[in-house]
């Protein structure tokens, strides 16, 4: 018996019916008593009288499907007994559950703004034969199933936050396992491109940035060798059946896939190279793709409101992206040798935050998050918000820091910004309190520059009040933080980070924000260090503040026993000691930053590579 993948209920879907990565998804067969293990499955395409062709495309080109390809995985190992338990033979879920997670994920699809490359009909199936020992399933389709599973399972009320953790961590294994299999195969074609895409956000979604990297490039490689970093090429010479794909494209296909470049490859290329200090992997000049019409979107995204915000809103930052590219392409030619933009460069530079904070506040996307009802929605939302803060961010860093740089205005944006994400993290909270299972990823990147601009600010503000408004959302984050690294363990160096710099800021805010004098001579500690001693969120927000004059940070030289043996210890991993973090607090807070954001993954036990 062979099974073809039949995508339904809509043209755009439709279109990938073609494609051999959905052609010869899954192939099933009775012929042999034996256990199929994934490797063994045939990678011959189903035959082309199987395969309707869409309307618009002309004949289907068998040989258009599939490219002799490169994959930046080559030597991948998953290691099997990396774990006291090492892998399950079968998950601990039964069909039935599998099934009501998958229902989950599709019903939800046009909300969170995703193209699911396999039909809901079929992939309902595969709870059922998965275990079988007689049916031989595509290693690709099974990756996809596991990954669905996993988000329909993070979709799914009425799951404890431990069992969705521990959930979590067992479909991401076998997805991981599964990649073994994948990174052998010779051809590469649509669905190897999805499984690519998939696993960078899964991989990213569990902090294993490196792996996640590898997988991106991965990704970046599949879709050159597709041709559609060359869909807009003037003379379209570039997609042709050796660049595997049909010569008569039509305007969907091209519209789908202008979406897969501007929303997957460069905003991932973007993450990496703007917040997580990896080199990107699609550079200026070596791609051709027009940003995507809004008619495509709204062709199989069926009105959902939400969903076209996101869209409308991440196209005009990712215009705005294209800018902060040329100018970090052209920086050779407008900084000196203290690596300073002239004044011009520097006014553009200024010129993007602006244009990026109207985006933000013209679209009204934090009223958006704060109105909606839903997490999915509430999540969109919050991702803008976060990519924003992240391209002011990372455009205030295009030169060094310094007294004269960012200016006053640049610098109370970036402050703005940093407030903004953490507020998003805490609406998403208050929507579902597991809400940090779906984005352990998101939070780690997006939210450890955030602190460290609101730490920076605590320390060289001249208000209490600014103060004050920094550390009642540091201390929301400690208590978060605390809490959740109980469950995941990645978050143990984020949390080490906002507390050792809270301790040091709460000695140099004490200094800095003194009490008044008693008429005994006895210093009436400050309401904003009392607080931060005892730590209570509560007793902040109430303190009725009062301006008082800015005196200078901590006298002399620092001593050892303004932190604990814990704090020292995290400075000391990090290259960072108490001097420069005394001396230059800035600079020794990106240090933090930049080590907490490359430390090699919390996973990186579970899988070795052989080259």
């Amino acid at each position: 018996m062979e099974a073809i993948v039949q995508i339904q209920n809509s043209h755009l879907l439709h279109i990938i019916n073609r494609l051999d990565a959905l052609e010869n998804g899954t192939r099933s067969t009775t012929e042999s008593p034996t256990i199929s293990r994934p490797s063994e499955v045939s990678s011959s395409s189903a035959s082309p009288q199987q395969v309707q062709p869409t309307p618009g495309t002309g004949r289907l080109n068998n040989h258009a499907n599939c490219n002799s390809g490169q994959m930046s995985l080559k030597g991948y190992r998953f290691s099997s007994y990396s774990t006291e338990t090492g892998l399950e033979e079968k998950l601990p879920i039964s069909p039935e559950t599998a099934k009501s997670w998958l229902q989950m994920l599709y019903d939800n699809q046009n909300s969170l703004g995703i193209l699911l490359p396999i039909a809901r009909d079929f992939m309902l199936t595969i709870p059922s034969i998965v275990d079988n020992p007689y049916v031989q399933i595509d290693v690709r389709v099974l990756i996809l199933y596991y990954g669905a599973l996993h988000q329909g399972m993070l979709l799914t009320p009425g799951i404890d936050t431990v069992k969705k953790s521990e959930y979590s961590i067992l479909l991401y294994r076998r997805a991981l396992h599964l990649m073994e299999d994948w990174q052998r195969e010779e051809q590469i074609n649509e669905l190897s491109l999805h499984v690519a895409f998939w696993m960078t956000f899964e991989t990213y979604s569990q902090s294993d940035f490196d792996l996640s990297h590898r997988l991106h490039r991965c990704a970046c490689d599949i879709a050159r060798a597709l041709g559609l970093l060359d869909l807009d090429s003037i003379d379209g010479s570039a997609i042709t059946p050796a660049s595997s794909q049909p010569v008569n494209m039509d305007t969907v296909y091209r519209g789908v896939h202008r979406i897969y470049f501007w929303q997957i490859l460069m905003m991932f290329d973007n993450l990496f190279r703007n917040n997580l200090y990896r080199a990107g992997s699609i550079e200026m000049g070596t791609w051709k793709v027009s940003l995507p019409d809004l008619s495509t979107w709204r062709s199989f995204n069926d009105g959902d409101r939400h969903a076209q915000v996101y869209f409308e809103v991440s196209l005009r930052l990712a215009r705005i992206s294209l800018k902060h590219s040329e100018l970090r392409s052209s920086m050779d030619l407008r900084s000196g040798e203290d690596g300073m933009l002239d004044a011009s460069a520097q006014a553009e530079v200024m010129n993007l935050v602006l244009e990026i904070s109207a985006v933000i506040s013209d679209w009204n996307v934090e009223p958006l998050l704060m109105q909606a009802s839903s997490t999915i929605h509430a999540s969109l939302y919050a991702k803008l918000i976060f990519d924003a803060t992240s391209m002011i961010t990372s455009s205030l860093r295009i030169q060094p820091q310094g007294a004269s740089w960012p200016p006053e205005h640049g610098a109370e944006l970036e402050l703005d910004a940093a407030r903004r994400s953490i507020t998003a993290v805490q609406r998403l909270f208050e929507l579902d309190p597991n809400v940090i299972c779906w984005h352990l990823g998101y939070f780690k990147s997006y939210i450890t520059p955030c602190i460290g601009i609101i730490f920076k600010s605590t320390l060289t503000t001249d208000a209490e009040e600014t103060a004050t408004s920094n550390i009642t959302l540091i201390l929301w984050i400690d208590l978060v933080l605390t809490d959740w690294e109980s469950i995941r363990k990645e978050l143990n160096s984020m949390k080490r980070f906002v507390q050792t710099l809270r301790r040091f800021t709460h000695t140099f805010v004490q200094q800095k924000f003194r009490g008044t004098q008693t008429e005994h001579g006895y210093e009436e500690p400050s309401a904003l260090s009392e607080a931060m001693r005892r730590g209570v969120v509560e007793d902040i927000l109430d303190v009725a503040w009062q301006t008082s004059e800015s005196r200078s940070p901590l006298p002399g030289s620092p001593t050892t026993e303004l932190l604990g043996e814990d704090e020292l210890r995290f400075l000391h991993e990090r290259g960072v000691d108490l001097q420069q973090l005394y001396n230059d607090p800035c600079q020794a807070i990106l240090e933090l930053e930049k080590s907490i954001l490359t430390e090699p993954d919390p996973h990186r036990g579970w899988w070795t590579f052989d080259v």
